[in-house]
């Protein structure tokens, strides 16, 4: 028993930390491209909602917020227990355990994503803030010309 005492903060020593985190974001864009970022990303082009790829490891809950610029929820969204059914794989073949969470549409304008990891005793393990941003309007030109050995040319976009 003496011993067993002895390894315990060996152990807590070793043992892995939780690695808890938005994986990435998959959507069609505005051109109806599938598309698959890291949340690093912080410019989305969504033609609607997006799905949002958490890694939290077995026996937790996922939690996911969407605030807006003054910091207030508008919309939220809890998981229910990841198991063994909820192996997930990313755009780029990394596979996991964690939830896809579906984000609905949201306004033009600066986010943040916020994702909580819950242990099985509804205990906060994990938190992290992810900023974007959603831009659907596309750039516009107006007439672009040039002029060269006196000649104009030129396009209208």
């Amino acid at each position: 028993m003496k011993c067993l005492l002895q390894l315990t903060p060996l152990l807590f020593a070793f043992s892995p930390a939780i690695h808890a985190e938005v994986s990435e974001l998959a959507f069609k864009d505005t051109l109806n491209v599938d598309k698959s970022v890291t949340p690093d990303k912080v410019w989305l082009n969504p033609a609607t909602g997006f799905d949002a790829l958490v890694i939290s490891g077995l026996d937790r809950y996922v939690e996911l917020s969407l605030l807006d610029s003054s910091s207030a929820s508008i919309w939220n969204s809890r998981s229910t227990k990841v198991t063994v059914d909820d192996r997930l794989k990313t755009s780029s073949g990394i596979e996991f355990y964690g939830k896809r969470v579906s984000v609905p549409a949201v306004a033009e304008g600066s986010y943040t994503l916020r994702e909580i990891v819950y242990d099985l005793q509804n205990k906060e393990v994990s938190r992290n803030n992810y900023a974007l941003s959603v831009d659907r309007t596309a750039p516009s030109t107006g007439l672009i010309t040039y002029t060269r050995s006196g000649w104009n040319q030129g396009s209208e976009a």
